[in-house]
């Protein structure tokens, strides 16, 4: 059985109430596509890290746009807000989560149990995408 890819757009405005409402969206995507705990809860929280991470960013400008897509092997979640160019995870932060793996911290860290983080910017417009593989990556099997 093929699964036919599927996505759900949010439009938002910038108060923190509604991250609920996001990961909400996600789980219930996640739950869709397959995706077990901890996978589940760590792309969820992900989600809302960075997302807390964008309002931070918008400047107050509105709206914020989180898509949330499903495709046979993976969800992706990409936040894309407007005001400050940098996307909402910099590369300081994938690389203190790098650097607390190598210490072995326990720490939870923003993106922790997310396989792929790409972040781009064009002009006032920045995007944060996360990406959770539904089973082990392509270039693994």
């Amino acid at each position: 059985m093929t699964v036919e890819p599927s996505r759900v757009e949010i439009r938002l405005d910038v108060d923190g109430r509604l991250i609920a409402a996001v990961t909400g969206a996600v789980g219930c995507v996640a739950c869709a596509a397959g995706l077990a705990e901890p996978g589940l809860s760590s792309l969820q929280s992900a989600a809302a890290g960075v997302l807390r991470e964008a309002f931070t960013l918008s400047e107050g400008i509105m709206p914020l746009t989180v898509s949330i897509s499903r495709f046979a092997d993976r969800i992706e979640v990409e936040v894309v807000h407007t005001g400050s160019a940098a996307p909402a995870i910099g590369l300081e932060k994938v690389a203190g989560f790098v650097e607390a793996l190598a210490e072995g911290s326990e720490s939870q860290f923003l993106i922790g149990g997310v396989d792929r983080v790409q972040s781009e910017s064009q002009g006032s417009m920045a995007l944060t995408r996360l990406t959770k593989y539904l089973g082990p990556p392509a270039s693994a099997q």
